[in-house]
């Protein structure tokens, strides 16, 4: 193995310095990267054929499997590109299981094309951009864009690290919202939004802050209900459920956010003045006296004085009875977040439409795309969780190969000793001048243009 690793460095070097700079910066980059790339690709090859000798020649390893075939080509794409390499095929003699027992030690799972790394970058670039531009940047395209869909359904079981509990903080706002997107075929649904935080602070002129904020948005096949219990599960923990904690839940008044009133305790309503604008906005149109009154009306919570208000204008032809009666059940459903959004003085801290259109619609619906249900709710779960600042790991993507997770642990760990033990016996050092001798650069460099 280390005259291999030493034949593979040693071309490195080589295909290094016949690369030239030649005023291109990028195309520099590129084509080392290229070299580096290869350079890698082969050492992982030489590791794991190194490894497939070693377990065919360690018995303790190996028990009861039995090699039948050797040099099986197999090939696995990883983040430096596509890996080949050759490996022995056994059988185990009491129970009569099949398995490639290198593919076990190196976590290489069965029929898989990728590595678990790479599968985990692909899912990480696709939270933001799309399949395929996921599979040309961390692959290189290697992958298709089906593969790269796949791999977002095999994770799983992905949770923040948790943080010490503020039983100091008084108040919470949970702004809520939706993103509307195009599902395959006909149709359209929502995908929910709740972000929390604790205040909000002005960082300059134009943009404001949340304080330690954190967004939620359902996994798919939950429901509306265990969405917001496991919402107070988090304020649970963050915060305790306190008497003196004030939860604020902002929002359009929808029926999804205003079941987060029955699962929170503590919870008050603030209906967001965007869309309460937006139907007091199809009653005044350009008549700002008629807003002030509406207002007035809102302010003192004297619906039937609106109620005899919007009949007036019906009667006069200045609107529709249907407008009427929607901006009036809108209006009036929803005036207890009504009230405390003019009574509370919580100006700008409702946000909902900023905050969607940042976290969801960003991806999913601000390009023309059509998803699925679950599909949509998967990505946008994990894309919530990756910007919350949470790290997918191997144990997130879903395994199928049963042989694998068998027997992994066990000849793993065997065989992490061998591969500690064969980088010992190799030092680059031992093949690169030392740092004494500084002009070894230059000196190189010199005899290849000479």
């Amino acid at each position: 193995m280390v005259n291999s690793l030493t034949q593979i460095a040693t071309k490195m070097v080589e295909k290094y310095f016949e690369i030239s700079f030649e005023g291109n910066l990028d195309e520099y980059v590129e084509k080392q990267q290229a070299n580096f790339n290869e350079c890698l690709r082969q050492t992982i090859q030489c590791l794991f054929e190194d490894i497939d000798t070693y377990l065919f020649d360690c018995k303790e390893i190996r028990e009861e499997w039995e090699a039948i075939k050797k040099d099986v080509p197999r090939q696995v794409t990883c983040q430096c590109g596509l890996i080949e390499y050759k490996r022995r095929y056994y059988r185990h003699q009491e129970t009569r299981e099949y398995a490639y027992l290198t593919d076990i030690a190196c976590g290489i799972e069965k029929y898989s094309k990728i590595s678990s790394g790479t599968a985990l970058r692909l899912v990480e670039r696709a939270t933001d951009i799309s399949y395929q531009k996921s599979s040309d940047i961390v692959t290189g395209g290697l992958v298709s864009k089906q593969t790269v869909k796949n791999k977002i359904k095999q994770i799983e079981d992905y949770e923040l690290e948790p943080v010490p509990r503020d039983t100091n903080i008084k108040k919470i706002h949970l702004q809520a919202d939706e993103d509307h997107i195009s599902l395959q075929g006909e149709g359209s649904n929502i995908v929910k939004l709740v972000t929390m935080h604790e205040d909000t602070i002005k960082e300059n002129r134009t943009k404001n802050k949340l304080v330690n904020k954190i967004d939620f948005t359902p996994y798919p096949n939950e429901s509306n209900r265990e969405f917001w219990e496991r919402i107070c599960f988090n304020i649970e923990k963050r915060y305790g459920l306190r008497e003196d904690l004030t939860v604020y839940i902002h929002g359009d008044g929808a029926n999804w956010i205003k079941t987060g009133l029955e699962e929170i305790p503590g919870s008050k309503p603030i209906l967001d003045k965007f869309h309460m604008e937006k139907y007091i906005k199809r009653i005044y149109q350009n008549k700002y006296e008629y807003r002030t009154y509406i207002m007035n009306c809102l302010q003192t919570n004297r619906y039937n004085l609106l109620k005899t208000f919007l009949d007036t204008l019906v009667a006069n032809d200045e609107i529709t009875e249907q407008d009427a009666q929607e901006v009036y059940r809108y209006l009036f459903n929803n005036r207890k977040g009504i009230t405390n959004a003019l009574t509370l003085g919580l100006d700008g801290r409702s946000c909902t439409e900023g905050l969607v259109s940042h976290t969801l619609s960003e991806r999913l619906s601000s390009r023309p795309c059509a998803w699925s249900e679950e599909g949509a709710a998967n990505l946008a779960s994990i894309r919530v969780f990756i910007k919350n600042g949470g790290k997918l790991r191997e144990e997130n993507l879903i395994h199928h190969d049963e042989v694998l997770m068998e027997h992994q642990s066990r000849i793993k760990e065997i065989t992490a000793k061998k591969i500690v033990e064969a980088e010992h016996e190799f030092h680059i050092r031992d093949y690169v001048p030392k740092r004494s001798a500084h002009t070894w650069l230059k000196d190189i460099a010199r005899s290849l243009c000479s």
